[in-house]
């Protein structure tokens, strides 16, 4: 018997879309028919789906969010775990579209990554987190920060 039902819907046509829920599970779904005059007809055969687990985007810790970064060419970036991942990909790119891609590794297994030697310059970077049997969830919103030259006249360590 169908106790919480997440979707009652009447379609003029032999077909049916939705989204697909955000949690996961088995769900049930069930038909009926509808004649023109309205008179509903016995339910067909219950349809089961399974919805496997669905990794979240990880929360990027560092480089924060617009920081500038002097004189310094090896950046640790640092992510929150996500749960159910075994592993995270990691980019980083010199445009917002990542169509420049300078980093890309999709076998990092630890929450954290030190990326050495990169440019004076602008760069983007967004993590996703991947399963265990290979299935990769969506990345986390793009972040940008600068690795910036230190300034001419002021004295080093100030």
């Amino acid at each position: 018997e169908f106790q919480q039902i997440l979707l009652d819907k009447k379609c003029e046509k032999p077909e049916i879309s939705f989204a697909p829920p955000n949690v996961s599970g088995i769900y049930y779904i069930r038909i009926r028919p509808i004649d023109p005059s309205g008179n509903e007809g016995k339910f067909l055969p219950v349809q089961i789906y399974e919805i496997r687990d669905r990794l979240q985007p990880p929360f990027i810790i560092a480089p924060e969010e617009l920081s500038e970064i002097r004189d310094v060419f090896d950046i640790d970036i640092v992510w929150r775990s996500v749960p159910d991942a075994a592993a995270y990909h990691v980019m980083i790119a010199r445009d917002r579209a990542f169509k420049n891609i300078i980093f890309d590794n999709a076998k990092i297994t630890t929450t954290s990554y030190r990326i050495r030697n990169l440019d004076f310059g602008t760069h983007f970077l967004k993590i996703s987190a991947i399963a265990g049997d290979g299935r990769e969830g969506p990345f986390s919103e793009s972040r940008y920060f600068m690795v910036v030259p230190h300034p001419v006249n002021a004295p080093y360590g100030k």
